[in-house]
């Protein structure tokens, strides 16, 4: 299954793309929306590559809370290691966000000192990219307020879009589990944002205006 659209493979001839499936071995299974992909403690050792889809790493602690963790887009790879610290007693899964397609392999049965240099400059982006993320999301939860979680989001969705105005890459939802707040008041917080002329929100398209 060559998924010519993934940033992992780029680059590569058709032969290193051979002499990579053939030392990746990965099996491609589907997943539904929801449906459990991966789980850390569970299934460790493994190296997980979403060829299609959206994934979402999700903890749960002993009282049911939920938080998330990591999001995953196509050409993400990842399941090998996580980018944070978990209890024994948390249940640290990769979940399904939509309709994808994941190929799994060994870590263990990878020689990666025979890969092409392609591949190998890939994957170590793919992990440079993880890390920004973790990086950027930690700078989210550091803000003292429902405010400042939001605003720092947006502005690095600015920034990353080149823009004032972009679109959320997430529902309101999944804007608030990604910064770990009860979703009425995040509604409040932007409720607030908007009469106060901060930013404008049309559907999913939000414009900073300050």
């Amino acid at each position: 299954m060559k998924t010519t659209k993934s940033a992992l493979f780029e680059g590569l001839t058709d032969e290193e793309y051979s002499v990579v499936s053939e030392k990746l071995k990965f099996t491609y299974k589907s997943y539904s929306h929801d449906e459990v992909v991966f789980v850390y403690g569970k299934d460790d050792g493994k190296l997980l590559y979403l060829a299609e889809g959206v994934c979402e790493t999700i903890r749960t602690d002993e009282d049911g809370t939920q938080a998330l963790i990591e999001r995953y887009s196509q050409g993400a790879v990842f399941g090998f290691a996580s980018l944070a610290e978990f209890s024994g007693r948390d249940y640290v899964a990769v979940i399904a966000k939509t309709k994808c397609v994941v190929g799994m392999c060994e870590i263990g049965e990878i020689d990666f000192s025979s890969m092409p240099y392609a591949f190998l400059k890939n994957f170590f982006l793919s992990q440079e990219k993880r890390l920004t993320a973790q990086i950027k999301r930690t700078g989210v939860l550091l803000g003292r307020t429902i405010r400042d979680k939001l605003m720092f989001y947006f502005r690095n969705c600015a920034e990353e879009a080149g823009s004032n105005t972009f679109e959320l890459k997430t529902t309101l939802t999944g804007l608030s589990e990604y910064i770990f707040t009860d979703r009425s008041a995040m509604m409040r917080e932007l409720k607030n944002l908007r009469e106060e002329g901060v930013l404008k929100i049309n559907r999913k398209i939000v414009t900073l205006l300050k």
